[in-house]
């Protein structure tokens, strides 16, 4: 999926793809909770190559907004989109809760590029020019086509899981197709 963001060992045995929204609070609260968990025993040990899609729902200016903060800051490598969305997640009630979420997801997202003016420059210019807008219309385009209908949904190895399952039950979901794949 080229419109993904991933972490994790190319060669991993098992692929999962997640689509989410950064307005979803279901989202913030797996993000929050519960990947940190799962990146630490699965991709971390090279048993699972995720891959994070950016999707707005709902079509929502905040959910637009909050992508873009977090895909700009992403202008520069992999792991920046990773921290990024792990701060847009964190305050996501902060930001929620605003009209306009704008200046505040600038603090959130932009906070490590204020060390180097040319950095802040660049992902104010990003921002300004929407330019990650087509990576994430590609993103709901697939959600579409796949016929999503919420956030977050999971495919681990092409099985879909929609929502958020309890943690220990995505554990025994991953552990699953890990110990199939390594037969």
């Amino acid at each position: 999926m080229g419109v993904a963001f991933h972490l994790g060992d190319p060669d991993a045995p098992v692929s999962v793809v997640e689509f989410s929204d950064f307005t979803c609070p279901v989202c913030a609260a797996f993000h929050k909770e519960d990947f940190s968990e799962i990146a630490v025993e699965f991709v971390d040990n090279g048993l699972v190559r995720w891959r994070y899609v950016p999707v707005v729902m709902t079509a929502s200016q905040q959910g637009i907004d909050a992508s873009l903060a977090a895909m700009c800051a992403a202008e520069g490598s992999q792991e920046e989109f990773w921290d990024a969305a792990g701060r847009v997640y964190a305050a996501h009630d902060d930001w929620m809760a605003e009209a306009d979420p704008r200046p505040i997801l600038k603090q959130i997202v932009a906070a490590p590029h204020r060390a180097n003016g040319s950095e802040s420059e660049q992902f104010d210019e990003c921002v300004a020019e929407r330019r990650p807008l087509a990576r994430l219309e590609a993103g709901n385009a697939q959600a579409r086509a796949l016929r999503l209908r919420a956030t977050p949904t999971f495919f681990i190895d092409g099985r879909i899981i929609p929502g958020r399952p309890p943690l220990d039950v995505l554990r025994s979901f991953l552990a699953a197709a890990v110990s199939e794949r390594q037969r």
